[in-house]
């Protein structure tokens, strides 16, 4: 390998790892967290293997001078690669020279260095191209050219999940009509796995680099640039730009019943006579475990189906409305969106067909669906959208099966943040109970804000008595649906002077106490928010949370000005607070307006998907912030699974969520953090599974 790595990562390239053990220079077996270094093996039955870190030339697991010194020493002793065991061939070349020397150097004092099958890879192809992967969480504007992270790519993935690779292919000068020349990615068994390569189509906007820092909004700060927000499918031939990038990312879906181990595949850039511009390879570790089926997170998005149909058929009405669309094109694109967005384990407001249609059922039917509205969804502010008959015909067919009853929830009222407004809630609880006399529903209320107020006098249970917004819509609903504005703990003026001795800010600028003040906090027993929410949990309530136009910077959220980190971190948050569910209010904003010159929907608020149309293709399109929040969404899966498998809740908290974030407003930017604590979460699962 490339660098020394730990035992658990030595054993991952292995299809029967657990028979395989790390044993030590010295013999003793190693743990799975033990680094492997030179003269370790790799021990199965009778067969052996020995391990080699390319660089790590005197086997004490790190890259350092001592590494450069053996180095040296070999070759003015006229050594070769068998003594030094060819740890010592960096640059993979087959023989130990001077130039190993220098790549060891270069990379022990931090510069941009390709060693191993790396150096390889960057051997190849025109002298101004490069290529190389890094993180999707790391943007990178189309005019800047520097080459951040590997030669090569490398996934480790779950079965039954999604997982994106990033690349980008950096040129000097402009080249029309270049192409991708991707081979099957599978492994030494020939077996394959679907592999999807998507273009990362760019508007022009501006990215704020640092968002938890006194000034956001300073020059320094910000980067205008044509940033990646689309990813439609890359289209036969390309242009490249001069000294600019291209993005292109490979999508990789893996089945429940995926072989565990390494896939590869070689990857070439070609110019527009067929020449090789660059080559590089693609590599996909799949873990010996499978994410379930069913979402450990429910999830609540808002989206228009008319949209898809409208936009499907380019716009015209007429064709939408005929007889020929609506018996043929309209089930045909509602199977696609749906299979989409059930694929991403997300879950919209509205079903693509009424309840109380037959063809409805499969979709209630699939455990992929977490939710779904039964009346509402969105901006009616506590009036009914179904009549008490219709109402009470919707019931009656949920309830002929206890999980889409489950699944149901009535969304009438949104974000009420006057008295009166908090008190409509009331109103469609006594519709529900009149029509549904069962009580067998669920209702949301998502909450922007959580006032003080006396209730009004003519409430016949609570007329008179003072209480806040949370209190007073638990009454009368039942899943809990605050914005994340509401986990800022409270912090007395002690504590903030204190901390603040330490060179600490408990509420750095853009903090949003709406929550949080003293009043609130003294008023329901002196506890935290995330204390009441925690007792709703136990006696019962469904915990969801919500994000919106709001919370805003330096608050984690969907907006196109973030970085990745901030994005994917809210999912590790949702784990931090305790809640099961996610709602956001759109994903289908500013479509009208939208096309490949222009995006009508500046902050990207309510707008997470597209339309293939605009590309001239069919189908959804995927956006670079949906496919953080289906990686955070999966990132939850991980935990919730890991936790089944008998880890505590608090160590998983300890162990991997605290090295991303501690709270709502302290996480890391560094989307290095993220990846590691990831993958390190993913070996966890997988030895605890297999365990099982």
């Amino acid at each position: 390998v490339d660098k020394p790595v730990a035992a658990q990562e030595a054993l991952s390239f292995f299809k029967n790892r657990s028979a395989i053990s790390a044993v030590g220079a010295d013999g003793k077996a190693l743990a799975l967290t033990d680094m492997v270094v030179g003269g370790a093996r790799l021990v199965c039955g009778s067969s052996e293997m020995k391990f080699i870190a390319r660089g790590d030339a005197n086997a004490d697991s790190s890259l350092n001078s001592r590494d450069v010194i053996s180095m040296m020493l070999a070759i003015v002793n006229g050594k070769g690669l068998s003594d030094l065991c060819h740890m010592a061939d960096v640059d993979n070349d087959g023989s130990l020279n001077a130039a190993d020397v220098v790549t060891l150097m270069r990379e022990i004092v931090g510069c941009d260095v390709v060693a191993g099958e790396n150096a390889s890879a960057a051997k190849t192809g025109a002298a101004d191209v490069s290529v190389y992967f890094d993180s999707l969480m790391h943007r990178v504007g189309r005019s800047d050219t520097t080459v951040y992270d590997g030669a090569l790519g490398l996934i480790r993935m779950a079965k039954n999940e999604i997982e994106d690779a990033s690349m980008f292919i950096v040129s000097g000068k402009a080249r029309e009509g270049a192409t991708l020349d991707v081979g099957e990615l599978k492994n030494d068994a020939g077996e394959k796995l679907p592999l999807t390569v998507l273009e990362g189509y760019a508007w022009n906007q501006t990215i704020f680099k640092e968002l938890v820092i006194k000034n956001v909004q300073a020059a320094e700060n910000q980067e205008t640039d044509y940033f990646t927000e689309a990813l439609p499918k890359l289209e036969t031939s390309f242009a490249l730009g001069a000294n600019e990038s291209k993005h292109i990312v490979f999508q990789v879906k893996t089945a429940a019943n995926a072989a565990p181990g390494y896939y590869k595949t070689d990857v070439v850039v070609r110019d527009n006579n067929g020449a090789e511009l660059a080559r590089t390879a693609l590599r996909v570790l799949v873990w010996d475990f499978a994410l379930d089926e069913e979402s450990a997170s429910d999830t609540a998005f808002g989206f228009d189906w008319s949209a898809a149909l409208i936009k499907s058929a380019k716009g015209d009405i007429d064709l939408v409305n005929s007889a020929e669309f609506l018996n043929g094109k309209r089930h045909e694109v509602f199977e696609e969106w749906m299979d989409f967005f059930m694929d991403n384990r997300i879950s919209t407001y509205h079903l693509p067909y009424d309840i109380l249609d037959e063809r409805a059922d499969k979709y209630m039917d699939d455990v992929r669906v977490s939710s779904f509205c039964s009346l509402g969804g969105g901006q009616h502010q506590g009036v009914p959208t179904k009549s008490a008959e219709e109402t009470a015909a919707i019931y009656e067919k949920l309830r002929t099966k206890d999980e889409w009853l489950e699944k149901a929830y009535v969304y009438l009222v949104d974000e009420p943040c006057t008295p009166g407004g908090i008190q409509l809630s009331k109103g469609v609880y006594d519709f529900m109970a009149a029509a549904v006399p069962e009580k067998d529903f669920h209702i949301v209320v998502p909450l922007a804000s959580n006032e003080t107020f006396t209730v009004d006098a003519s409430n016949p249970e609570h007329g008179g008595v003072k209480t806040d917004t949370v209190e007073y819509t638990m009454w009368y609903s039942d899943i809990l649906c605050p914005q994340s504005y509401a986990f800022t703990p409270y912090y007395s003026n002690s504590e903030r002077k204190e901390a603040k001795a330490k060179g600490v800010d408990l509420y750095p600028p853009g903090s949003n106490l709406g929550w949080t003040d003293k009043t609130r906090f003294e008023m329901f027993g002196n506890k935290q928010f995330q204390q009441r929410y925690d007792e709703y949990a136990d006696a019962g309530y469904k915990m969801w949370w919500y994000i919106c136009v709001s919370p805003q910077l330096p608050h984690p959220n969907y907006f196109k000005y973030y970085q990745g980190a901030p994005q994917r971190v809210t999912l590790w948050q949702q784990y931090l607070f305790h809640s099961n569910g996610l709602l956001y209010w759109d994903m289908c904003q500013g479509w009208n307006g939208t096309n490949k010159k222009r995006n009508a929907c500046g902050d990207g608020d309510g707008q997470l998907v597209y339309w293939g149309e605009i590309w001239g293709q069919t189908g959804p399109v995927s956006s670079i912030r949906f496919e953080y929040i289906r990686d955070g969404i999966e990132d939850f899966q991980y935990m919730k699974q890991l936790e089944r498998a008998g880890v505590n809740r608090d160590d998983v908290i300890s162990e991997y969520i605290n090295r991303v974030t501690t709270d709502v407003l302290r996480y890391s930017e560094d989307y290095h953090d993220i990846e590691t604590a990831r993958v390190d979460l993913g070996f966890a699962l997988e030895a605890a599974t297999n365990a099982k």
